[in-house]
């Protein structure tokens, strides 16, 4: 009777040890997609179809209330782009300006990882997708002459260093899609893979 007892109460606590186990599963998921993904996006709406890009001084007055200096900016659709690093974050504002003249904007941005890898790579794959790159390595930028991506829809853009730290990277022949990358190459002049990230 002792033993019958026994594995009674064992399967009566059955249906809790499964639940603590999937919860320790789906912790470790999203733990993992944490690691992946260390992206933290904001914002205080989004674009709409009726959205128009902000002028230079509305840009430049943004930037001076969140504080940030520009590595890079760039019309990307219907809003401008702006690329950015601090000590602690790396990340884009994409802004724009409603029909009422309201500005928009949201802002992708991730940990500080220059100090662990030449190229830090940012991207956001809905509407116009782009690509944000910063060359972090400073030997890299001066031999850097162009930047490739390639999308996961077989588009590949290329686009010229000029010197520039930040560069964005939008695949404008897709407006309103999903379209993540696939790789992102850094050449130099003489077309040496400097960097390629897949």
């Amino acid at each position: 009777m002792g033993r019958e007892a026994n594995v009674m109460r064992s399967l009566r606590l059955l249906p809790f040890a499964l639940i603590v186990l999937s919860l320790l599963i789906a912790g470790c998921v999203q733990e993992n997609n944490s690691v992946q993904n260390n992206y933290s996006v904001q914002g205080n709406n989004s674009a709409q179809e009726t959205s128009i890009s902000p002028s230079e001084s509305q840009i430049k007055q943004f930037l001076e209330e969140k504080n940030v200096t520009s590595l890079a900016n760039r019309t990307v659709g219907n809003s401008t782009v702006v690329l950015y690093e601090n000590e602690s974050e790396m990340g884009v504002y994409q802004i724009s300006i409603d029909e009422t003249g309201k500005m928009s904007w949201t802002q992708l941005s991730w940990a500080n990882n220059s100090a662990f890898t030449p190229v830090s790579i940012g991207s956001r794959a809905t509407g116009v997708p782009f690509v944000a790159v910063i060359i972090n390595n400073d030997q890299m930028l001066k031999k850097a002459y162009k930047v490739t991506v390639v999308f996961r829809n077989k588009d590949e853009v290329t686009e010229l260093v000029n010197n520039s730290k930040g560069i964005i990277i939008p695949d404008e022949n897709v407006r309103n899609g999903n379209v993540g990358w696939s790789s992102v190459t850094v050449f130099d002049k003489d077309n040496n893979v400097l960097f390629k990230k897949d």
